[in-house]
């Protein structure tokens, strides 16, 4: 369990009580209820306390649990007191409410009301800055501090203690501020604690103060700045263009007493693979390692991790090759079957943007990622796709030109999906008009002729390749998409 050693009975019975009210099913937001302890002064603020609504009902929501709270009565021993009286204090001018614990000492509980993905400390930060130095800062917590799994339940029992978090925040060298990781929002706390649950076991439960953590600082930036390095000076090898493609690590941990001034030496040739086996020998140390990249994505429910690009890139293509393709008449997304997963082809801009790009979906894929169009269109190219991309002008072309391009989606798609197209539709014409005048995708009638446009381009320039060619730019696209290119290197995929 968490550690609550720093607060009285007094205090955690009021809590509890507090909990109750925030659980009531009149009030409905008890999911987007946080609860922590905060660097306070002990003279008067206890603890801080968070309840998470939409902006619109930030007033009915104190109003609710100043009357709710002032309804309890507390069976607490208090100088001889059978019961005690609580007191709610709220300040008119804000959304919050001061719980008094005694009266005499002026002690308080703050319950914040914030609005539903307000920025800042306490108000539900999600930017990467903020997330990524939380699963640090929770990690910390779970290695160097707590003897047990940080709790997922919002009880009493489940606090953190101030000092905990301060305790963890010391071994964390981050580009964030405290105060904003622990404002991050609940639905990426819950990802960060079952992460750092789940981190710690695949590290080999090390002994407390083993490791330090680091996000944007440190040896985090000291890797960006090696990979910055050998991008610019490699002779010989072919470097990713973005470093999340080298490796997509978004916290490192490190061995405390690690020498930081072995990154740069990895990387003072100028050679990728020198700097990635350096990587491989750190990750590799026994009983536990020295250091370790590790990429995330949000947690929902149960974590899963892996570790990526320790084989060879034979071993990590094998089974992967241009299978088939599937798609739908009035859908804008175009599937191509890798033989592990599909490669998703679509506009992530909606109607807003042009942001086609593919993205790695289901089927068991090892590892999941996107590619831009511009990789997208790099790689088919390789092998005689010949189509000279341009988003821009394809963005620009789907508004412009919206017979045109209708004509050339109608006769891609009567090459590729004819099963696809309404059985009602016996003319051509009918079809087309159908996509100019959006009726075919109500929602997103530019983005659907844009990005159909561009998806079905891909099947086009796949299917009219040698077997072996499509093959093989289905596995360049896998392996860049998921981060483990032949000059890829080694991490953790935290899931």
């Amino acid at each position: 369990m968490a550690n609550t050693k720093n607060y009285d009975e007094k205090t955690k019975s009021i809590l509890k009580k507090i909990l109750v009210a925030a659980r009531d099913s009149s009030f409905g937001y008890y999911e987007d209820f946080t609860i922590k302890g905060y660097d306070v002064d002990a003279s008067k603020l206890r603890m801080t306390m968070s309840v998470i609504v939409p902006e619109v009902q930030r007033d009915n929501a104190k109003k609710f649990l100043t009357q709710k709270i002032r309804s309890y009565k507390y069976p607490v021993s208090n100088a001889g007191q059978s019961g005690v009286s609580i007191v709610v204090n709220p300040h008119e001018s804000q959304r919050q409410i001061d719980v008094v614990i005694d009266p005499d000492a002026k002690q308080v509980i703050r319950v914040m009301i914030k609005p539903t993905n307000s920025g800042g400390a306490r108000g539900g930060s999600t930017g990467a800055r903020v997330t990524e130095s939380a699963q640090a800062l929770y990690c910390a917590l779970r290695f160097n501090v707590l003897d047990s799994d940080i709790p997922l339940s919002s009880d009493v029992n489940s606090v953190i203690d101030t000092t905990d978090f301060q305790t963890a925040w010391n071994s964390c060298d981050c580009d964030a501020t405290l105060e904003e990781v622990l404002g991050v929002a609940g639905d990426w706390q819950k990802s960060c604690i079952l992460g750092a649950n789940k981190l710690y076991k695949a590290f080999k439960s090390p002994p407390k103060n083993y490791y330090k953590f680091y996000r944007g600082s440190g040896v985090d930036a000291l890797i960006n700045q090696a990979y910055l390095k050998v991008k610019k000076e490699e002779p010989l090898e072919t470097v990713p263009g973005s470093e999340d493609k080298w490796n997509p690590a978004d916290i490192w941990i490190a061995k405390s007493d690690f020498d930081s001034s072995l990154i740069p030496k990895a990387a003072s040739k100028g050679l990728v693979l020198n700097l990635n086996q350096f990587l491989v020998e750190q990750f590799n140390t026994v009983p536990y390692q020295t250091l370790a990249g590790i990429s995330l994505k949000q947690i929902k429910s149960s974590a899963n991790i892996a570790v990526v690009n320790q084989s060879s890139v034979l071993e990590r293509a094998k089974g992967i090759g241009f299978k088939g393709y599937r798609s739908t008449y009035k859908s804008i997304d175009v599937y191509v079957d890798m033989g592990k997963g599909e490669m998703q082809f679509r506009n992530f801009g909606s109607e807003s943007s042009a942001g086609w790009q593919g993205e790695i979906s289901g089927g068991g894929a090892p590892a999941q990622g996107k590619m831009g169009g511009a990789e997208v269109w790099t790689i088919l190219n390789r092998f005689g796709a010949g189509y000279n991309f341009n988003n821009q002008n394809v963005w620009k072309y789907s508004q412009d030109n919206i017979r045109d391009i209708s004509k050339e989606n109608y006769d891609l798609m009567k090459t590729y999906l004819p099963d696809e197209l309404p059985q009602t539709f016996d003319q051509e014409q009918r079809v087309i008009s159908e996509m100019v005048n959006g009726q075919i995708n109500e929602k997103t009638p530019r983005s659907y002729r844009y990005s159909k446009r561009l998806g079905l381009q891909v099947i086009d320039s796949l299917s009219n390749m040698k077997k072996e060619d499509a093959d093989e730019a289905i596995k360049d696209i896998y392996l860049y998409a998921s981060s483990q290119t032949k000059t890829s290197s080694i991490h953790w995929k935290l899931t």
